[in-house]
């Protein structure tokens, strides 16, 4: 643990400016720095394994640099979680949670064929031995990793946590780096999902390449990093050691925190408010072409706000108390909007949903699929005017997002089961893609990406996936579609609009 104020005071600084790309000074303010949610539950994740103990809110409450380290250093320690790490003899039955409910009823082509991956390069001298102890030190620390799924039970989907690793999960290769992506893509398709066999890996150790991957069903991309953070200590810290801090909360105690919310009022009135929103308004973005639609056909147009236009953006929403991925996803709605003559249209927004619970548990730094998704309303507008019309919007929608897929998969209720959708999704990652180099770290991506992570026949439940990411100051948006549905002309205006829209907020172009 950490003893002086200075030393807090040093590891925050390395904190921030690894999630930030940025060193601070006493009033630089987390959110114009260029913070979200999402790098909160990261940055405060290291922290808490440096020692220092702290919490999400300790950020949104001090707000600047200065204001953090005061509340951090003032404040009364607070208790890390604690899971006793049982190891029973048989499995252990646990609840499903909300999104793996919600995936499973998406009923996707080959589910075992469905992953979430990292290809490392590591130092030549790694044994096979090391590796392996590794990979078996973080299944015991981490119940998803060992956790089998029988999807088709007679009671509906089933999940059971095992005493250990399934098999081997290890593959060692030894061919040449011409090879490597072909083999890698191949080891990708290892997970049996009913046998609980979710973690894989391959060791190459030729290239000094090492695969690490991991069903999507039991883990969500935050949790990749996590996974990172952990076997980087695994593998480079003191040999044998188990990763400092307080053991993280495991995916049991997160549905079962779910489920303690479920019978509150809280919960009650959250299902108000989502089934409250304007769905008679809401109908399926129309297709231009009619076709399968499966992954073969996926591909993508991007375009990005400059540096100066995205500042001046993020200056605004800081100042009204909105978020840039919220006021991203209301441009690309009013874009699609307008495209299509839509009266209003609803986007699935994707949450990492860590903080929302913290009062039962810290969950900065769980491996599991704790992912949420929510939808938001846009009624459509003129656009003169759409800021504002999507600010009331955006005010609509109930604090604790987790809820709706708590309520609605999980919670048994029914009028928020058959909502319509316009099927389009948004995925704001911020700068997600930076920590994912791991600068600081050294356990180092390859420049080698993980392929091959899902089935070609699978089609995806949307027709348009929206993603923001923040790379080098500039704001990048993606829309992610099938050329079975649209011309790529179509999403490259829609793209376009959207950009137009962030670049001159609250009035026409």
């Amino acid at each position: 643990m950490l003893t002086t104020s200075g030393d807090v005071a040093q590891t925050l600084r390395d904190a921030w400016r690894d999630a930030l790309g940025r060193e601070p000074d006493d009033a630089s303010d987390f959110f114009l720095s260029g913070g979200d949610s999402l790098l909160i539950a990261r940055m405060v994740a290291r922290l808490r394994r440096a020692g220092v103990t702290m919490g999400p809110r300790d950020v949104l409450a001090g707000r600047t640099f200065g204001g953090i380290l005061r509340r951090v250093t003032a404040g009364a320690p607070r208790e890390q979680t604690e899971t006793g790490g049982e190891t029973r003899a048989g499995r252990t039955r646990v609840p499903l949670l909300p999104t793996q409910a919600r995936w499973v009823g998406n009923r996707f082509t080959r589910p075992d064929h469905f992953n979430l991956g990292w290809v490392f390069r590591l130092p030549g001298d790694l044994t096979h031995d090391r590796l392996a102890e590794a990979l078996a030190a973080l299944a015991a620390r981490h119940e998803a990793l060992r956790t089998a799924y029988l999807l088709d039970g007679r009671g509906g989907a089933a999940a059971e946590v095992l005493p250990g690793i399934p098999g081997l999960p290890l593959t060692v290769l030894d061919i040449g780096p011409d090879q490597a992506p072909a083999a890698l893509a191949a080891c990708q398709r290892h997970h049996e999902l009913a046998t609980g066999a979710v973690l894989s890996a391959a060791w190459l150790p030729g290239p000094a390449l090492f695969q690490v991957a991991v069903h999507h069903l039991t883990l969500d991309g935050y949790s990749i990093g996590v996974l990172a953070d952990d076997l980087e200590e695994l593998l480079f810290g003191t040999e044998g050691a188990e990763p400092s801090g307080a053991r993280p909360a495991q995916p049991a105690h997160y549905a079962a925190a779910v489920a303690d919310w479920l019978k509150g009022p809280r919960a009650a009135a959250a299902c108000a408010e989502w089934a409250g929103a304007s769905w008679d308004l809401v109908t399926p973005v129309p297709i231009e072409r009619s076709g399968a639609a499966r992954l073969p056909s996926m591909t993508t147009e991007s375009g990005a706000l400059a540096p100066g236009d995205y500042a001046r953006l993020r200056a605004r929403c800081a100042a009204e108390g909105l978020g840039v991925d919220s006021a991203l996803t209301a441009a690309a709605a009013t874009a699609i909007a307008e495209r299509f003559s839509l009266p209003a249209v609803s986007v699935d927004a994707y949450h990492h949903s860590r903080d929302e619970l913290e009062e039962a548990h810290d969950l900065t730094r769980t491996i599991g699929y704790l992912q949420a998704t929510y939808p938001i309303v846009f009624r459509r507008a003129q656009p003169d005017s759409w800021w504002d019309q999507a600010t009331a919007d955006l005010a609509r929608v109930p604090a604790e997002r987790f809820s709706f897929d708590a309520l609605r998969f999980t919670g048994g209720r029914t009028e928020l089961r058959s909502l319509p959708s316009s099927l389009v999704r948004m995925n704001f990652r911020g700068q997600f893609a930076r920590l994912n180099e791991r600068r600081s770290g050294r356990l180092r991506p390859a420049e080698l990406p993980p392929r091959g992570m899902r089935s070609p026949e699978q089609a995806e439940p949307y027709r348009l996936m929206l993603e923001g990411d923040v790379i080098d100051d500039s704001l990048v948006f993606t829309i992610k579609f099938s050329t079975d549905h649209y011309a790529p002309e179509t999403v490259t205006a829609l793209v376009r609009r959207t950009v137009d829209l962030l670049a001159f907020p609250g009035r026409a172009r």
